[in-house]
């Protein structure tokens, strides 16, 4: 699956997850890119300020990683900021 959009600015994602305690400052300080996006698979995270009724509810992507796991398989996201994203 690929979009050709804004692509995952892993500066964000490491960010809101520090916000939300997910990690330490530290382990901030020491992820790389591929580490940080693995955390959008994260029950229940989002970079999402509001809720609407299509965004930043925080479910979605730990669901279809459980889903695919469960099928023996393995889910893995390249991106690029300003991009695009791709998920294989």
């Amino acid at each position: 699956m690929e979009d050709d959009g804004r692509g995952i600015d892993a500066e964000v994602i490491k960010a809101r997850a520090l916000e939300k305690k997910l990690i330490t400052k530290e382990e901030k300080e020491k992820m790389g890119t591929e580490e940080a996006i693995r955390l959008i698979f994260h029950s229940g995270f989002s970079t999402s300020k509001e809720v609407t009724d299509i965004s930043g509810r925080g479910v979605g992507m730990d669901v279809v990683k459980t889903s695919i796991e469960a099928l023996n398989g393995t889910v893995e996201v390249k991106s690029e900021p300003g991009k695009g994203s791709s998920l294989f």
